[in-house]
């Protein structure tokens, strides 16, 4: 024990010495008394609660009372006990003095019979249950996670993932299908592509195959109706008696009206082409239609990898002689349209501008001696201008024919000025009443072609013209 320490002997024990009795007397006079719970006792309870010292042992030992740690489990067994008095206020109030800090050690009753180590033994017990007794009366605090914080009441528990099944390795067979699988599918998806593109391209060319068709279809019966017109117009204006007119003006009226009639055989020799329109029909008729691949995809899959590289090697070789077919097919087909659209153009161009140049040709000569005539036969001016009006009648059917296949005149007339793009000049000749570069005779009409689908005109024969040319001479205005 510690000398510093004040021992107090249980009541009911021996005092060793007067000075030991005295220290302890002094000792409860300073001591503030506390009562079972801790408290301290005023001086009014002191007497109600006071119970002999050895029953309070009794009763508390083991047991914290009011800051006092007590070692020993029953009477009779070595204790110790330590109490540690804090400053009251109350009792410091009443007073008026400050309390101290009092330290009182119990000292345990000496037990006959027990040796050091039973007491050693016997207090490690009670050092455990110190231990447990502190820990029940002060509980830990309960701190909670900050992801228990964080989570919603409502929250539900995350539900486990599933396992993903371990994906099975395919064998070299199975790549190989695989591979000879993608290779089909893209080459029938490269097959659709320009299968629509042929399809497209072969659509357009019929289209513009079956107009020609049509068109050049309709020139024979185009031609022999104008033969009618012809034929009709001339009979009706030539029932005048020319063996009544004067023998210089039967001559002239009379190589007018060869000059017609030779225009009129033109025209009926034109039959002789109409053959080749229909035998050009023919050939249309004849070509082959466009292939197409057909796709057996049902069973391609049980197929084993070896069956399925041969079909791919097949595949690619007929699909190859498809498309071989079908671009030979298309250009049959646009060769033919050019055949026959350039035919068209040639028979208008070539043979029937002919017939109009003919009708020109008699018309710009009889304007040119019309005034001469009326001038000398003044009494047979009717009959003069009657067959004058032939030559407008017979070129306005001609012209109108060919508005019926889009071919229209290119407009020109006298005093235009010249354009060495859109004409096509003949000779120059002085005329005193134009300027230069002004056009005095149209010698033979232009045509152009009009598409009735897009409305573009295309040139098949520009104008022939006489272009004024006066040298050193002024033109009268």
């Amino acid at each position: 024990m510690d000398g510093k320490d004040k021992i107090t002997k249980p009541e009911g024990q021996d005092k060793s010495s007067p000075e030991e009795a005295d220290r302890a007397d002094r000792k409860d006079k300073t001591a503030v008394p506390l009562d079972s719970n801790g408290k301290p006792v005023k001086e009014d309870d002191k007497t109600k609660g006071e119970k002999p010292v050895e029953e309070d042992r009794s009763e508390s030992a083991g047991k914290p009372e009011g800051g006092e740690t007590v070692s020993g489990k029953s009477d009779g067994e070595p204790a110790q006990k330590t109490e540690s008095v804090e400053p009251l206020e109350e009792k410091a109030e009443e007073s008026g003095k400050p309390t101290e800090k009092v330290e009182k050690q119990v000292v345990p009753e000496p037990t006959a019979g027990k040796t050091e180590e039973s007491e050693k033994s016997e207090a490690k017990p009670a050092d455990e249950s110190e231990k447990s007794e502190k820990q029940q009366v002060i509980p830990e605090p309960v701190e909670k996670k900050a992801e228990e914080l964080e989570k919603p009441e409502d929250a539900k528990p995350p539900v486990p993932s599933e396992e993903k099944p371990k994906k099975v390795k395919p064998t070299d067979e199975e790549k190989k299908k695989e591979v000879s699988l993608a290779i089909l599918e893209d080459l029938k998806k490269a097959d659709e592509h320009e299968y629509d593109e042929e399809d497209n391209q072969n659509q357009s060319i019929k289209d513009e195959l079956d107009w020609i068709q049509t068109e050049s279809s309709r020139i024979p019966e185009g031609m022999i109706k104008l033969e009618a017109e012809f034929e009709k117009i001339i009979t009706e204006n030539f029932d005048d008696k020319l063996d009544e007119l004067p023998e210089e003006l039967k001559e002239n009226l009379t190589n007018r009206q060869d000059s017609l009639n030779l225009c009129h055989k033109m025209l009926k020799r034109l039959d002789r082409l109409y053959p080749q329109f229909k035998e050009s029909q023919e050939k249309v008729e004849k070509l082959p239609e466009l292939k197409k691949y057909v796709w057996h995809d049902e069973d391609i899959r049980k197929l084993t990898a070896a069956e399925l590289e041969e079909k791919v090697s097949v595949t690619k070789k007929e699909l190859e002689a498809i498309r071989d077919f079908n671009y030979h097919s298309i250009r049959q087909k646009r060769e033919l349209y050019q055949k026959q659209k350039s035919y068209f153009k040639k028979f208008f161009k070539d043979y029937f501008f002919y017939v109009i140049d003919g009708l020109v040709d008699g018309q710009n000569f009889y304007e040119d001696h019309l005034e001469e005539w009326i001038k000398k036969h003044d009494e047979q001016k009717a009959i003069i201008q009657k067959r004058y009006n032939i030559y407008n009648l017979l070129i306005d059917a001609a012209e109108k024919t060919l508005a019926d296949f889009h071919i229209f005149p290119i407009p020109v007339k006298e005093g235009d000025e010249f354009d060495e793009h859109a004409h096509d000049p003949f000779m120059t000749e002085p005329d005193k009443k134009l300027k230069d570069n002004q056009i005095k005779e149209i010698s033979k009409k232009g045509y152009k072609f009009v598409d009735p689908d897009d409305e573009k005109s295309e040139i098949m024969r520009s104008p022939q013209v006489i272009v004024v040319k006066n040298t050193g001479e002024v033109n009268e205005s």
